[in-house]
């Protein structure tokens, strides 16, 4: 990949995982006193994702680790999230939690693809 091509990819995945994590934020501040499950969810996904927006420009074995904790975590924070209801706020957040999966599944995917090149 071109140093082009990989610093739009650095950007959409720091905008990415910058999103999510200020959309879990609010969440967690909006629903301060919920279901304690969910709000350790939440914690625990924000702390991953900001971890991954500091790290996912250092090299590949940091950025690799940092990106599959923070999409592990968000993907089962997305399910609570659903679970919990049909409110517009949780929703938002679970869709916000699964979009930066895919981002980071997809910087995975490319990083795999360079290694084996």
């Amino acid at each position: 990949m071109g140093d082009l091509a990989e610093r739009d990819l650095s950007s959409v995945l720091a905008h990415g995982l910058e999103r999510a994590a200020g959309i879990c934020k609010a969440t967690l501040e909006r629903y301060p006193a919920s279901d304690s499950e969910l709000m350790v969810a939440l914690m625990r996904t924000t702390a991953a994702l900001q971890a991954a927006l500091r790290l996912h420009t250092r090299d590949a074995e940091v950025r690799e680790v940092s990106l599959r904790i923070a999409c592990e975590l968000a993907r089962e924070t997305a399910t609570l999230l659903r679970s919990a209801g049909l409110d517009e706020h949780l929703l938002r957040c679970a869709d916000a939690c699964e979009r930066v999966c895919y981002l980071c599944e997809d910087a995975l995917a490319d990083d795999g693809e360079e290694r084996a090149a």
